[in-house]
């Protein structure tokens, strides 16, 4: 082959790379858009701006998943996760103690994982599989703090999608809405809106 031929077949090579990267990009926003897989809204109305910020940690943990696989340990994870999401400027604190009341009394010893923004519940997993009462807990703290939404992500799978979890506070949510309405401000807006979302 001439110099010529080279030239055009490294050409040809770099345009494939490029809509290769192009076409992983496009499979990479849509499952940061599309609801997890397993998902538990039906057709609630969710507001919009929770939507996009539960899809944008949801990206951040893809991202560290992308990078470590299955197989290392959940503190491994959070420890990424937190910094992926302080790359991304998304406000979080980890290891968050809560103190549910009980008649009267403030009981100690519950700490959550991460907490998103003041309005996220993010658990973190790295098990075999996720049983119905790792989902229950889950919301279980987002009454004891009135998040609106919980996500729990188990790390040791394959597919980051498969081992999602999206669980809703609907009242918490609706008691969202409720404050909006009672303020006068609309329920739809550019930044807070409310969208259905497909059950996953």
């Amino acid at each position: 082959m001439n110099a010529e031929g080279a030239e055009e077949e490294g050409e040809r090579n770099a345009e494939g790379g490029i809509w290769v990267g192009f076409l992983r990009l496009l499979g990479c926003l849509q499952m940061y858009k599309s609801p997890p897989k397993h998902d538990d809204s039906n057709g609630f109305e969710v507001p919009e701006w929770l939507n996009a910020l539960s899809f944008r940690v949801l990206g951040a943990c893809i991202e560290v998943h992308r990078a470590f696989g299955p197989g290392l340990l959940e503190r491994i994870y959070e420890q990424a996760v937190c910094h992926e999401l302080s790359l991304a400027k998304i406000p979080f604190a980890n290891q968050v103690p809560v103190t549910p009341a009980y008649k009267g009394i403030m009981i100690d010893g519950l700490r959550l994982d991460l907490v998103v923004d003041s309005v996220i519940v993010l658990e973190l997993k790295a098990v075999e599989s996720v049983p119905e009462v790792h989902l229950a807990q889950l919301m279980s703290y987002c009454r004891a703090c009135d998040a609106p939404l919980g996500l729990l992500v188990n790390f040791n799978v394959d597919v980051l999608k498969a081992g999602m979890y999206r669980r809703l506070n609907r009242p918490s949510i609706q008691r969202y809405l409720e404050r909006r309405a009672a303020a006068g401000l609309e329920t739809e807006t550019s930044t807070h809106s409310t969208q259905k979302i497909p059950s996953g």
